[in-house]
């Protein structure tokens, strides 16, 4: 009797091991989705900071322009990503917004189980399966409508939260919108005439770069 309670607890504290090494090789699987499907040599990110996935991160918008200068830059690209509840049909959907650079990035290393990639600066976006949207769905998230042109597989981020991929300007606008009174306060505050409103004058998370071959990393 004690040796099957023996095989039986030892049995019970094997599964519990490999459960936890599934569940942590499955947290690390979703952490790269992006990372390793990208294709990015380097990240630039804000000085201090080691966004732009595992803290938050901010940089002009427009200094992919100037990385593409520095020697040994092949190409660049601008990446935003953030987390955020929507209200799809009248139900709460949480989501992963994440921008692609068109047209110097469709989405093509994205892989889709229907639909295309993106080919428009604006309204389109790409959703992955387990946000339940199909080819052709528009769902409202702000003030404007996105329709959706492609279904992925498997793009998670590290939370488990679906990927919703757009173009960086629907990503600005999407994330920097405001309610009528916050933006009413912010004029009053400080005189500006348009908030909440995104565009290429705005910041992104990151700016991905593509090295040519043999070029100093360094």
């Amino acid at each position: 009797m004690r040796f099957v309670l023996t095989v039986f607890g030892v049995g019970l504290l094997m599964a519990a091991t490999i459960g936890m090494l599934g569940m942590y090789r499955g947290i690390v699987y979703e952490a790269l989705i992006v990372i390793d499907g990208i294709g990015a040599d380097l990240w630039v990110v804000e000085g201090g900071k080691s966004g732009p996935f595992a803290e938050s991160s901010a940089v002009p918008a427009n200094l992919d322009r100037r990385v593409a200068g520095v020697a040994g830059v092949a190409a660049t690209r601008r990446f935003i990503q953030y987390n955020q509840q929507f209200d799809v049909d009248g139900a709460p959907l949480r989501m992963s917004v994440t921008g692609v650079d068109y047209p110097s990035d469709s989405g093509s290393w994205i892989p889709l189980t229907a639909g295309r990639h993106v080919q428009s600066n604006r309204y389109e976006a790409i959703a992955d399966k387990t946000l339940g949207l199909a080819v052709g769905d528009e769902i409202r998230l702000g003030r404007d409508s996105y329709t959706i042109v492609g279904v992925s597989t498997g793009q998670v981020d590290m939370g488990g939260d679906g990927l919703l991929f757009v173009t960086i300007p629907d990503a600005q606008v999407i994330n920097q919108l405001l309610p009528s009174e916050a933006i009413l306060l912010n004029r009053a505050a400080k005189g500006k005439t348009r908030m909440g409103l995104g565009d290429d004058s705005g910041s992104v998370a990151a700016v991905i770069v593509e090295t040519l071959p043999g070029a100093d990393k360094e």
